[in-house]
């Protein structure tokens, strides 16, 4: 988690996803990054309110698109 949100500050990414619980919500905590988590069974306690759930990467790719 702390990698990519390192990466992701250098490429300068505005917008993360991910479906690992521990990484989703150590990139919304620490990149300032808009954090999205595709919602699986086994990430469903992540309650961060950095972090956006969606269904599906379309669903992310809707949500960036409309600025969200």
């Amino acid at each position: 988690g702390i990698q990519k949100a390192r990466f992701a500050k250098v490429v300068g990414a505005t917008f993360s996803i991910e479906d690992h619980p521990q990484r989703v919500v150590e990139i919304a905590q620490t990149s300032g990054l808009t954090s999205y988590l595709q919602d699986r069974p086994y990430n469903r306690e992540v309650t961060d309110p950095k972090v956006i759930r969606v269904n599906s990467v379309t669903e992310y790719l809707d949500a960036i698109d409309r600025g969200n």
